[in-house]
């Protein structure tokens, strides 16, 4: 009898352990789940939110007064470089900026996660990212997001979409990942976005919850979702909340407020060719821009730009250049 009591009590004292270590394990579970809702879905307060001009930006044309411009050359190399040139299937990358890759964990001044040292962009999308993503952090406090991806070699693209192929069939593959050389990430401008907890837990960026920052504000800094919903249709790629691409100031502006993917801005800038009117641009901090589209005409460009202003040009990997200046 004494050893039948005995057993029962090893028995009872065996299962009060598995229900304890049962118990504390739930517990992990659930302060896991709850950092994880806290940190990533649920949404900034109020107060951490930075205000934005509702007013937006102010876009109208100007006359061109041509005595106020001079000549400058581009060759014909100069159309596939710059934060505006168009790369998709149809507009496939010529690779004109590979010397001017920085690496992001090297380069970055701002409190945020890089996936390995591997991930480069251009050189000039550095410090608007720094800014971005360090008044991210100041406006949420998350300190989560990880850079995950920048730019690609051709090489690896195509390993990229022969692997996707092989899982979903080419004509839906496509629908998620770019033909090689079609890739917005060879150009250096895209960046993709992920989420890496510092528990070890990686999980996809959807622009949602505290996230939701930066795919609200991001072009106050010169990027734009590159992949906006509604637009698959034009871009030839399903929506990627995650997928970011720095075009600059003021194009963001313009972009955000008129909802347009890039393959519709760059065509929307046709219409300011420089022998016409002008678009005139004020961003929400008063700065004034002008732009308009040069044609290319063969292995050189003659291009007027204004005398002793603050310009640039890009080229749009298609069929010109697009001059953006800074007013008075």
């Amino acid at each position: 009898m004494a050893t039948y009591r005995t057993s029962k009590r090893k028995i009872w004292v065996k299962r009060s352990v598995i229900f304890s270590l049962l118990l504390i394990f739930a517990i992990a579970v659930a302060l896991v789940g709850s950092y994880i809702f806290v940190e990533y879905f649920q949404p900034a307060p109020a107060s951490a939110r930075p205000e934005k001009n509702t007013s937006g930006v102010v876009v109208s044309t100007i006359p061109v007064e041509t005595k106020q411009y001079e000549t400058v050359t581009k060759e014909k190399e100069d159309m596939y470089k710059g934060p505006l040139i168009l790369v998709n299937n149809k507009n496939l990358c010529q690779f004109k900026e590979e010397g001017d890759l920085v690496g992001v964990l090297e380069q970055k001044q701002g409190n945020y996660k890089v996936s390995d040292r591997n991930v480069k962009v251009n050189r000039a999308v550095m410090k608007p990212l720094d800014a971005m993503l360090g008044a991210f952090r100041q406006a949420t406090g998350f300190g989560d997001l990880l850079v995950a991806s920048g730019y690609r070699s051709k090489e690896l693209q195509e390993s990229l979409f022969q692997r996707e192929v092989e899982q979903k069939g080419e004509e839906e593959a496509a629908l998620w990942v770019a033909k090689p050389g079609g890739s917005e990430h060879h150009s250096g401008y895209g960046i993709d976005f992920s989420i890496y907890t510092d528990l070890g837990i990686s999980m996809e960026y959807a622009g949602t919850g505290k996230c939701a920052w930066i795919n609200q504000n991001c072009y106050q800094y010169g990027f734009v979702v590159r992949f906006p919903e509604d637009k698959e249709e034009i871009t030839g790629i399903d929506y990627e909340p995650w997928h970011f691409r720095y075009v600059g100031i003021p194009h963001a502006y313009i972009m955000n407020q008129h909802g347009f993917c890039l393959e519709e801005y760059i065509e929307f800038l046709k219409d300011y060719p420089f022998d016409k009117p002008h678009l005139n641009v004020t961003d929400d901090a008063g700065q004034k821009y002008e732009i308009y589209y040069v044609k290319g005409q063969g292995e050189r460009t003659e291009i007027q730009v204004p005398k002793q202003t603050e310009y640039s040009i890009s080229g749009n990997n298609q069929d010109g250049f697009i001059v953006t200046a800074k007013r008075a």
